[in-house]
């Protein structure tokens, strides 16, 4: 599996755990992302995923949370208008060839810490409960 499925992935996530478009909470990402891959992602994963996704204009940071921007949801709907039921392979799967097409991987010189890896690590310790 490549960046961009992890990308792909923590995207998704972010889509579908923003509620009411205020921003996705860290756990509810850690657990979206567990159920989903069966796997917590690792604090680099994640810190590297959410740069690639804000260099990429995919999430915008809204009073200090982020969310996916106005431009992938208006995709992702797109895509999923006719469809009864989104199978969550097949909406990575989607998400994942969508970056590869438009987005690129930029060198992050300057990385921007999102969030501490203490207090990513303290949210696996919540969800984990």
């Amino acid at each position: 599996m490549g960046i961009n499925y992890y990308n792909s992935l923590l995207l998704y996530a972010i889509l579908e755990t923003d509620v009411n478009n205020c921003g996705f909470n860290l756990v509810d990402i850690i657990a979206f992302i567990d159920w989903a891959n069966h796997a917590i992602m690792t604090y680099d994963e994640y810190n590297n995923g959410i740069n690639y996704l804000l260099d990429n204009n995919l999430i915008e940071e809204k009073d200090e949370k982020y969310s996916v921007t106005n431009e992938f949801k208006e995709w992702f709907n797109d895509i999923n208008k006719n469809k009864k039921r989104i199978y969550l392979h097949k909406a990575i799967e989607n998400i994942e060839k969508y970056l590869n097409d438009i987005a690129s991987i930029k060198t992050l010189n300057n990385k921007r810490i999102i969030i501490s890896k203490e207090d990513y690590e303290n949210s696996i310790k919540e969800y984990k409960k």
